[in-house]
């Protein structure tokens, strides 16, 4: 009895799967004439052969590049710039909506420049390497800017000599003057003059 339990459990399911897929089918409609659908796409141009020079001071490179296209009157969006180095990473230089730019304060050594092409989030693979250029170590050494004129700071006082502890000076103690005697006169002197005396006659007899 189990067996035959269990495989009408399996028909009546598979009833419901014919049932089910035939309400699933009667919900569509197939169209008579056949549906063309077309894509265009486009591949991202590579990246034009740039031309590197060296500044005059023989410490910036200047690199520029031809535009590129995507498809007759649709341009390249952005152009990323890349330098490379023996024994050193790639690194970048710049991404501009423009044919050129610039890498400023570049270290000494022997370079080549590369570009690739962007538009939105899609970038182009790396066209031709520039020809070489190099930047010798003593240009690299050389900062290029103006010096600002130095205006010689003010001179800082003359520091004052440490004070000493002294000990307070001990008052001298002046005694009063004493007051010299005027000088006395000298006493007069008195001179007694002897005068002769009067002679007195004497009484006769």
């Amino acid at each position: 009895m189990k067996p035959f339990h269990r495989a009408g459990i399996l028909a009546a399911g598979a009833v419901v799967a014919v049932v089910s897929s035939a309400v699933a089918w009667a919900g569509w409609q197939t169209p008579t004439d056949p549906v063309t659908m077309r894509f265009k796409t486009a591949d991202l141009p590579v990246g034009a052969q740039p031309e590197a020079t060296v500044s005059p001071n023989g410490r910036h490179v200047t690199i520029r590049w031809a535009a590129k296209n995507i498809v007759p009157g649709v341009r390249v969006q952005y152009y990323s710039v890349t330098r490379h180095g023996a024994g050193v990473p790639p690194a970048h230089v710049c991404t501009v909506n423009a044919t050129s730019c610039r890498d400023a304060n570049v270290p000494a050594g022997t370079w080549t420049y590369t570009v690739h092409t962007r538009f939105e989030t899609w970038e182009g693979v790396d066209g031709p390497a520039s020809l070489p250029v190099t930047i010798a170590a003593s240009a690299a050494r050389t900062l290029d800017t103006t010096q600002a004129p130095v205006v010689p700071a003010p001179a800082a006082p003359a520091a004052e000599p440490a004070e000493e502890d002294t000990p307070p000076a001990t008052p001298t103690i002046v005694p009063d003057p004493v007051a010299s005697p005027s000088p006395t006169a000298a006493d007069p002197v008195t001179t007694t003059a002897e005068t002769p005396l009067p002679e007195i006659p004497s009484d006769a007899g």
